[in-house]
């Protein structure tokens, strides 16, 4: 299954059919979370059919679906009315689609920049079980 506009307005709980403009714009993000995943695929030197289809869908919708809940990527809007004064606060972000660490990791395991394990010092890799250490 692809991941389609209906797909998002569905996953936002908005009425379907969708308008035009919004299914446009919806596609338009699709498209572009899609490309974003292809390139990290050939960075990484996965080939496209290697990456699971069901965890592809589940990331873009995913990321089309929290960009479409904050498209100006706005991380903070604070009102308020004290005798006729109102105060907007505005701390915008970067306003584009992203995806999370967590969600590069769905798609690509072992590959997230950053990522490590920590284990007891002087314990050997592949042990899993802490029984008998000193």
């Amino acid at each position: 299954m692809a991941v389609i506009a209906t797909d998002v307005a569905v996953e936002l709980g908005r009425p379907t059919p969708l308008p035009q403009s919004e299914s446009d714009r919806y596609s338009s993000w699709i498209d572009r979370a899609e490309r974003m995943i292809r390139r990290r695929a050939t960075s990484l030197g996965v080939a496209w059919d290697d990456v699971d289809p069901d965890t592809l869908d589940d990331v873009v919708l995913l990321a089309v679906t929290r960009h479409a809940r904050n498209p100006d990527g706005i991380e903070s809007y604070d009102v308020s009315v004290d005798d006729a004064r109102e105060m907007r606060r505005y701390r915008s972000g970067s306003g584009e689609l992203t995806i999370t660490d967590q969600w590069w990791g769905w798609l690509f395991p072992g590959s997230v920049s950053g990522a490590f394990s920590v284990r007891p010092y002087g314990e050997p890799d592949g042990v899993s079980d802490l029984a008998g250490w000193p």
